[in-house]
């Protein structure tokens, strides 16, 4: 890696750049600051939709200081210019047969607007997931009708029995191969996104966008949807709470988990 030359950091949020109480430490806050000072680029990768994950980079003190990679890198935000310079939606059709699919399974499910996550039923599932994510609500009659662009992302979610997710995610790999993707994000969290739509995808796409060499990129994270990213950058880095799986594809394991600022660890380490 050049240090002499620009560096993009992606990180992960929950569990990650945050804790377990979604607060991030000082150390971490100003290691990030300071990166950015010395003109660096800053990317937060993060399996949440765009509400709630914009919601969270504010509350953080990062938004217009920072790259959003929202949706697994299904959209992709330019927060200084509010702008979005990469988004990969999911037809209607396909939305809507995924919608059938959950319902024979017996699984919720769920998708989003700009601003609310849209369901066909309230249950506890979604009010849960809402206040976690910190996100409104729309329950609807009919899905197609409600969606008012092609969504980013599709969420199975049981907070109860992560075997039923796992069954799932069998269910919807084979059925939807080469159409869609699906990969866990904890394990409650089944997420569905066009094929070929991940973090890793995401870091390819803004070096190429940005003019800046993998080589020169850093990221770090915890969760299974975190390991093309891990894999996809010059130095892909696994917090020390991070499952086995991605710190198998780590080239580096934090000493410290994220309530103990794991990420100013590695811009330490690595950057600064």
């Amino acid at each position: 890696m050049d240090k002499q030359a620009k560096i993009i950091f992606f990180s992960d949020i929950d569990d990650t750049m945050v804790g377990s109480d979604k607060s991030m430490s000082p150390e971490t806050k100003e290691a990030i600051e300071e990166f950015i000072r010395r003109g660096n680029i800053f990317a937060v990768s993060t399996g949440r939709a765009v509400a709630a994950a914009v919601n969270l980079v504010r509350s953080l003190g990062f938004y217009g200081k920072c790259i959003l990679s929202a949706y697994n890198g299904g959209q992709i935000i330019d927060t200084a210019n509010d702008k979005t310079i990469c988004r990969k939606g999911i037809s209607a059709d396909v939305v809507e047969e995924v919608f059938e699919t959950a319902r024979r399974f017996g699984i919720h499910i769920q998708t989003y607007t700009d601003t609310h996550v849209l369901a066909l039923e309230d249950n506890e599932y979604l009010r849960r997931y809402s206040k976690v994510q910190n996100i409104p609500v729309c329950v609807v009659s009919d899905i197609r009708n409600a969606l008012t662009q092609e969504p980013c992302k599709i969420l199975a979610v049981d907070y109860d029995d992560p075997d039923k997710v796992t069954r799932f995610e069998e269910l919807a790999k084979a059925r939807y191969e080469g159409v869609l993707d699906a990969f866990r994000s904890s394990p409650a969290y089944l997420e569905i996104v066009p094929t070929g739509v991940n973090k890793g995808s995401a870091i390819r796409f803004l070096c190429e966008y940005l003019g800046i060499p993998i080589s020169n990129t850093i990221s770090a994270g915890d969760e299974h949807n975190d390991i093309q990213m891990i894999e996809a950058a010059g130095i892909g880095c696994a917090v020390q709470n991070a499952v086995p799986d991605l710190k198998a594809h780590a080239d580096y394991i934090t000493e410290n988990d994220c309530n103990h600022s794991a990420v100013a660890e590695i811009l330490y380490k690595f950057c600064l």
